[in-house]
């Protein structure tokens, strides 16, 4: 046979040899680099990678085009990398596959190369060469093929590096490489014990789905040679796709202050299922677990990408005993996207062994972030006497749900037939094998022929697949710098209800404009498990001119210290007319276990005039009102409803079942002020003797169908048979709409 050695362009080349002469093939018209063995027998190189870290990893994939009418025996053939100063660096092949390429047929054949700690990937070449060549060592240069890429460069020096999940695990067919990053690391306080978590980016650099294998093992070495086994977080066993990077979580005691402060650990990924330890990486752990300053941020990985969490403030408040503390963090949405938001529990830890957990409360009870929005999260817990706040730390965990499986194989098989030829047993299987020649090459793959062979076999997978639960750190806030506040309860001033609030001058708040709490309700709210307020304030333009109407905020400070801010009804008017008033609601979300006995301080703010703090204008002792849901007379201000009578009862017709309230109202507007399609609303719920609502129906009090003094019918459909029960009432609520969802109150209860 004849070759030709150098390597060429294969639109340039047409060599006629005793294969014979064949038309240039579609590859070599459109240019690509190839190493010939003759006219249309040549080897390209595709896929080619390279993954940067310690010891650095190139992969890349050799396809042999035979255009001849004989087999080529591949094993003829060794791969070896070059990089641009002339080292020389072996070439793995990739798994089993056969060695014998049939005449007419490409076939690929991948390779693998540890390039130790490569700098750059310019320069770099796959040379190919024969074995048993004329070359005094036994081989001779066939030519090689350009294979410059970029080196992607480690976030930080020594914090990644490539393992070979092979080396992990002895027992799987092929390699396997992943690199693997070090991300953050957080150090927190649970019953008592102080353990590390560190995050670690797997990046599978392999062309198929991979999973980590049990036999990899995780600790931590300190200075002093004492190691701290560590383990993945469990449900962190899910696949890694390939070229998909996955964060996982590796958890373990945390080292001592002593070891903590020589600055020397280093997290292991290690194995011993060799029979000999083996450490596969070594990636710095010291400096990693930095607490997030107060307003800094921190972007959240995994299934919660795209959202940013940033520790707004925090403040602290003496009691009498114990200090309150609450942090303000922001869960933030950067993308076009609406995302879910995820399960955030807090801890705040001081000392060095020492905890309390947070309560949380949220100002909306949607569970996804809008796109370019944010949700606000306040976590408040009291610390014990002698505690200084700003030794202290929140722990800001995420509850998530992970996929994890597990699969099984079981079949049969059976073969039979004649077998003749050179090489390994019929049906044409191939091996990695490695034979260098002055430590240059590693020869592939194994040949065989047969005559007739015939096989079959069965086999069947069985996959498995289930979601657990993993809590992991993702945000550790300092609370150095907390803002230090005297008891707010005992510095508001005393007020009663419909008076006229005596506001700090502000540019938003016009000079002729009044402002008044006309109704302070609060309610337990059975959708959501939490207790529900609704404030309304009265606006008056006392002036001869129409003035802007005042976005202020209104929050209500609980004895206890806890802050609850309030949320505006969506739709307001713009200006206030002269001589006029306008009303405006807020909805507020208390926590359940805020005790009902608490008093209350109805804190009105400026949230534009000192952004991005909040201008205090005023803050006032207050006092929800004593709701009763037995009383005819309802106020849903400025009116005040009377149900003169009622009655109700199910109907049947053209087998759909109907509950029809038949009913007698009194509507009279107390006060004469302004309001809008934003004014809140009253709902009519049917609900069975379980509390569960059958069907519900609304109305208001402006536009067509408001509601007015007189008789009224009210019809709830989509009623099934097995509803109907003698149990049932009427819940009637207030609802007020705000942009994060209706807020509602019970006003009374219809039997």
């Amino acid at each position: 046979m004849k070759k030709i050695w150098n390597k060429s362009l294969l639109y340039a080349l047409a060599v006629t040899t005793a294969l014979g002469s064949i038309a240039l093939p579609s590859s070599a018209r459109a240019g690509k680099e190839g190493v010939f063995l003759a006219n249309d027998t040549y080897f390209t190189l595709e896929r080619v990678s390279v993954a940067s870290g310690s010891s650095s990893l190139m992969q890349f994939t050799l396809k042999l085009h035979n255009g001849s009418s004989s087999v080529i025996d591949f094993n003829r053939y060794g791969v070896r990398v070059l990089d641009a100063a002339g080292n020389r660096y072996p070439a793995r092949l990739t798994g089993k596959l056969s060695a014998r390429v049939q005449p007419g047929a490409d076939q690929e054949f991948p390779f693998y190369s540890e390039l130790g700690n490569l700098p750059s990937a310019e320069g770099l070449k796959v040379d190919l060469f024969e074995w048993n060549g004329s070359g005094t060592d036994g081989i001779r240069d066939i030519g090689a093929l350009n294979a410059s890429v970029d080196v992607p460069a480690a976030a930080e020096p020594g914090t990644q590096a490539v393992i070979s999940l092979q080396d992990a695990d002895t027992s799987l067919d092929s390699e396997g490489f992943v690199t693997v990053n070090r991300k953050d690391a957080y150090e927190t306080v649970e019953s008592g014990k102080r353990y590390l978590y560190v995050d670690l980016a797997f990046k599978n650099d392999s062309g198929s789905d991979l999973t980590l294998p049990s036999s990899l093992q995780y600790r931590l070495r300190d200075a002093q040679g004492y190691s701290y086994e560590g383990s993945l977080l469990t449900g962190d066993s899910s696949v890694l796709p390939p070229g998909g990077t996955v964060v996982r979580t590796v958890r373990m005691l945390a080292p001592t202050v002593e070891a903590a402060a020589s600055g020397a650990m280093s997290l292991q990924l290690w194995t011993d299922a060799s029979g000999d330890e083996e450490v596969l990486a070594s990636l710095p752990v010291a400096g990693a677990s930095a607490a997030t300053a107060l307003g800094g941020e921190r972007a959240l990985t995994g299934s919660n990408e795209g959202l940013t969490l940033v520790a707004e403030k925090a403040a602290a408040a003496p009691q009498d005993d114990e200090t309150l503390v609450q942090t303000t963090i922001t869960v933030r949405n950067d993308t076009d996207s609406v995302l879910a938001l995820p399960d955030l529990t807090g801890t705040y830890q001081f000392g060095y062994s020492a905890s309390e957990e947070a309560t949380l409360v949220r100002t909306t009870s949607e569970s996804y972030v809008q796109p370019k929005s944010s949700v606000t999260l306040q976590y408040s817990a009291l610390l014990p006497e002698g505690i200084d706040p700003e030794s202290a730390n929140l722990v800001v965990r995420a509850q998530t749900g992970t996929a994890s499986s597990t699969s099984g194989t079981s079949g049969t098989s059976s073969s039979s037939g004649t077998t003749s030829g050179t090489g390994t047993s019929s049906g044409t299987t191939a091996s990695t094998g490695t034979s260098s020649s002055t430590g240059t090459g590693t020869s592939t793959a194994s040949t065989s022929s047969s005559s007739s062979t015939s096989s079959t076999s069965t086999t069947t997978k069985a996959t498995t697949s289930s979601t657990v639960s993993v809590d992991r750190p993702v945000m550790i806030a300092s609370l150095k710098g907390i803002t230090r506040q005297a008891n707010t309860l005992q510095t508001a001033k005393a007020y009663t209800l419909g008076e006229v609030m005596p506001l700090e001058a502000t540019s938003a708040i016009a000079s002729k404009l009044t402002t008044t709490l006309v109704e302070l309700h609060e309610h337990e709210s059975e959708e959501f498990g939490y207790r529900t307020a609704i404030a309304k304030i009265k606006l008056t333009n006392n002036g001869t001119t129409a003035v802007s109407l005042p976005d202020v905020g209104l929050e209500l400070l609980a004895s206890s210290g806890l802050s609850f801010p309030g949320t505006r009804q969506t739709t307001t008017a713009s200006t206030i007319a002269p001589g006029t008033s306008y009303v405006v609601s807020y909805s507020f979300l208390l926590a359940d276990d805020a005790g009902e006995e608490e008093t209350y301080a109805l804190q009105v703010t400026d949230a534009k005039a000192a952004a991005p703090a909040k201008l205090t204008l005023g803050t006032y002792q207050v006092a929800f009102q004593k709701d009763d849901t037995s009383s005819d007379k309802i106020s849903f201000y400025p009116f005040e409803v009377g149900f003169d009578w009622y009655t109700g009862g199910w109907l049947y017709s053209s087998g759909d079942y109907s509950y029809v309230l038949n009913m007698s109202l009194t509507v009279e507007r107390k006060d004469n002020v302004i309001i809008d399609s934003g004014f809140s609303g009253i709902e009519f719920a049917l609900v069975d003797s379980t509390g569960r609502v059958l069907s519900t129906s609304t109305g208001t009090f402006m536009g067509t169908q408001k509601l007015n003094s007189g008789k009224h019918k009210i019809t709830f459909t989509d009623i099934q048979s097995e509803q109907i029960e003698s149990g049932t009432s009427i819940h009637v609520y207030e609802t007020v709409t705000t942009p994060e969802g209706t807020a509602k109150r019970l006003v009374k209860v219809l039997k």
